[in-house]
């Protein structure tokens, strides 16, 4: 697709290596770049504990941490590259955009700097161009981070910070195949002795393998550092992303032959038997033969779209009272908008999405006895306002033959039913209630449209006692109390919108964990944890109506992990490697039918990195994760078509004998490696690469993605502030395939897995 800035573009690349080669150099020509030694632990004076999850929780789970080096060495630039990185994590965007990952088969939490964000399971994907590092968690969260939304696992991304008495300016652009333009500016200033500031700004304008499919998107951030003295630093950030791109299901009518070999069912729509003329949905088609496809060809019309406007602030105050007391004082902010539509007759539209959160920590040291305390205690007060419109009953995946011209995509507007048009937009949503119709009976509503309003108040306490043998336990607790507001935005005509609300304290959070080192190297440790969960509504939370009412189930959920495992440390920071077996299951009631819908998820994770030498450094994880339901699932939760059958509609609420079915679409098993190698000179080599078990596509395993593999290989050459990048990306062009949809949906969609592609980077440090 052509777009009027491309020309600028490459005029703004010229400017940019002109202006970049006259810099001054401030590197000798002989500079040797040596890789960052393995890091296989964190502690509070090493990395800055007031952003980190470094501490004594990380001591007794399973976690990753990517430093700056890797995220750059290996392009990181989504949520779903990190299935790369973090055992037990896997690619399952729901319809093309993941807005959080996906870690031991739920979704998970996005934190920032140690503090929660405001959810968004694919309202837009964040961008992480103001990232310094990130550090992953799978697992429910530990206690003191209280209740989550999503309990797979945490994400914590760490910002780039100034340092003060330091000047340095980055400039980035990156080409990539299907006309990927990127280009960055990272700029560190001090404003004297004791402030400083840091400005990254990104421009993204790419086209994509995927037809029709492209993106456009600004991200600035600004962080400032104030130190007046030292025990005092305040550190602000403050964030700015704008995006329009596309939300990609992916190809519809999937069946083993298109696994197998790319060859798709063709043919148009015809209304359902006994139904009435030209109807899409629940529909059925008459086939007319089978055409090979490339995975290019996606469920997505000429009109189609999605946009995101996002502004965050945080900040975060550090003050040390005396050697054993520090203070620290966390405020986040987020203000939202964000937009979805599709021919096909999928909206939802957030014009409103607010997120508040004020959190108080003391942290301490004390000494009992033969018994050292490391304690934290704290309060929190979190406010939300989400409003939301929304329709996925009038969908009509099955009905288009994608080898026809997209613009027939469209589902015609007179075939909606039970739709409002959303205020001030040319579109339609449901609304979020139920009302009487003329005659009897009541309208249709749907839970995602909605207009919450949250309140939560926490109280939560953490100590770790430590032994001189070096034995430790890790003891944590929480309590959340909340108090909800929900009104249906979209009422009909003549009345009133109805609401309800709620208040409720939710199921205790806690932790404890022993760890016990067995050798000087070697520590072993068995952690048991339980987060309260609540159950989100929408895309972007918020808690809906069911049944005009706002049900208490939403607030009850919890899910609970045991843990085992045992961790390696070389002495020179060499080698590190650690194991851990887990045992987790979400406690979950399902509002519609107020039946347990849970699913429980066994697995072992293991990691491990050496560095024999400073030249070549390795890393390496594997995970095996078994995910069932528990005499599961629920009527209407999930979606699938067995062996996709042309005759049969789409089984879009399809109720199925209860069972510990598979999860669809996670792998039993993945491993990934990365290494690096520094050659003489300046030049490093990069290869990393990933193998995946087999996975289920549909709730029956009809369709199976089989074992797949992808290698990916980079070289890079630096010099006098100079970097210069060549990546190849899935360089042996496998056909591989990734289920289209979250965790718990079915086998409507599925995506081809990018083939072989390039990227070209070049940097200029001043």
């Amino acid at each position: 697709m052509s777009c009027p800035l491309k020309s600028v573009s490459r005029s703004f690349f010229t400017i940019f290596v002109i202006l970049a080669a006259t810099a001054p150099l401030v590197r000798a020509a002989d500079e040797v770049f040596t890789l960052d030694p393995v890091v296989t632990s964190v502690t509070r004076e090493a990395f800055a504990a007031d952003m980190s999850l470094a501490g004594p929780i990380t001591d007794s789970r399973g976690w990753t941490r990517l430093d700056r080096t890797e995220l750059e060495a290996f392009g990181v630039r989504s949520v779903e590259d990190l299935t790369w990185f973090v055992p037990g994590a896997s690619t399952a965007p729901p319809y093309g955009i993941a807005g959080v990952p996906i870690l031991r088969g739920d979704q998970g939490e996005i934190f920032q700097n140690g503090q929660r964000r405001g959810f968004n399971r694919n309202m837009y994907p964040p961008s992480l161009n103001g990232v310094e590092h990130i550090e992953a968690m799978t697992g429910a969260p530990p206690a003191s981070y209280g209740f989550a939304t999503g309990t797979g696992g945490l994400v914590n991304f760490i910002t780039k910070r100034p340092v003060p008495g330091r000047d340095q300016t980055t400039l980035g652009a990156v080409r990539g195949s299907w006309d990927e333009w990127r280009w960055t500016v990272d700029t560190t200033r001090s404003l004297g002795e004791h402030l400083a500031a840091r400005l990254t700004v990104e421009r993204v304008d790419a086209d994509s393998f995927y037809r029709l499919v492209e993106n456009r998107s600004w991200q600035a951030a600004l962080a400032m550092a104030w130190v007046p003295r030292t025990d005092l630093r305040w550190d602000l950030h403050l964030e700015y992303f704008d995006a329009s791109f596309y939300e990609n299901p992916g190809t519809n009518r999937p069946t083993q032959a298109l696994i197998d070999r790319g060859e798709y069912i063709t043919g148009t729509s015809v209304p359902v038997q006994g139904g009435s003329g030209g109807s899409y949905f629940g529909n059925t088609f008459t086939p007319t033969g089978t055409v090979r496809l490339d995975g290019s060809q996606v469920l997505v019309a000429p009109d189609d779209g999605a946009t995101a406007r996002i502004f965050s602030l945080q900040l975060i105050g550090n003050l040390v009272t005396h050697d054993t007391l520090r203070a620290v004082s966390r405020t986040y902010f987020e203000h939202g908008r964000a937009e979805k539509h599709s021919a096909y007759a999928f909206y939802s539209g957030v014009p409103r999405s607010h997120t508040l959160e004020q959190r108080f920590e003391l942290d301490g040291a004390l000494r009992r006895g033969a018994v050292q305390h490391d304690w934290l205690a704290g309060v929190a007060l979190r406010g939300e306002e989400r409003l939301s419109y929304v329709d996925f009953f009038n969908e009509a995946m099955n009905a288009f033959d994608l080898t026809l011209d997209p613009a027939t995509f469209r589902l015609p507007t007179n075939q909606f039913f039970a739709v409002r048009p959303v205020p001030g937009r040319p579109y339609f949503a449901i609304p979020g209630a139920r009302y009487p119709r003329p005659g009897g009976g009541t309208t249709t509503g749907i839970s995602q449209t909605l207009h919450s309003k949250l309140v939560a108040g926490s109280v939560f306490l953490q100590d770790r006692l430590r032994w001189d043998s070096g034995w430790s336990l890790l003891l944590g607790a929480r309590i959340d109390a909340v108090h909800v507001r929900t009104e249906d935005p979209l009422p009909p005509p003549g009345y009133t919108p109805i609401s309800d609300k709620l208040g409720q304290v939710l199921p205790l959070s806690f932790s404890a964990s022993l760890h016990r080192p067995l050798t000087e190297k070697l520590a072993a440790y068995v952690t048991l944890n339980r987060a309260a969960a609540v159950e989100s509504s929408s895309s972007s939370g918020g808690f809906g109506l069911t049944n005009n009412a706002l049900p208490e189930e939403v607030f009850e959920n919890r899910s609970d992990l045991v843990e085992a495992g045992l961790k390696y440390a070389g002495r020179d920071q060499r080698l590190h490697a650690s194991v851990a077996v887990y045992h987790q299951q979400r406690v979950r009631t399902n509002p519609r039918f107020g039946l347990p819908d849970e699913i429980l998820v066994r697995g072992v994770e293991a990691a491990a990195g050496v560095q024999p030498a400073d030249w070549l450094k390795l890393n390496g994880n594997f995970a095996y994760m078994a995910a069932n339901y528990i005499d599961g699932p629920l009527p209407g939760s999930v979606a699938t078509v067995p062996q996709f059958d042309p005759a049969r509609p789409s089984d879009t609420f399809g109720s199925y004998p209860a069972g510990d079915y598979r999860i669809p679409g996670l792998p039993r098993w993945q491993g990934n490696l990365m290494a690096q190698v520094l050659l003489p000179s300046g030049w490093n080599l990069r290869a990393w690469g990933s193998m995946q078990g087999e996975q289920n596509l549909d709730l029956f395993g009809l369709v199976i993605i089989p074992r797949q593999f992808t290698l990916n290989l980079g070289l890079t050459y630096r010099r006098a502030g100079w970097e210069l990048a060549l990546d190849c990306l899935n360089c042996t062009d496998e056909f591989n395939w990734r289920a289209t949809g979250s965790p718990f949906a079915g086998g409507d969609l599925v995506t081809r897995e990018l083939p072989r592609h390039w990227r070209v980077s070049v940097k200029r440090t001043f």
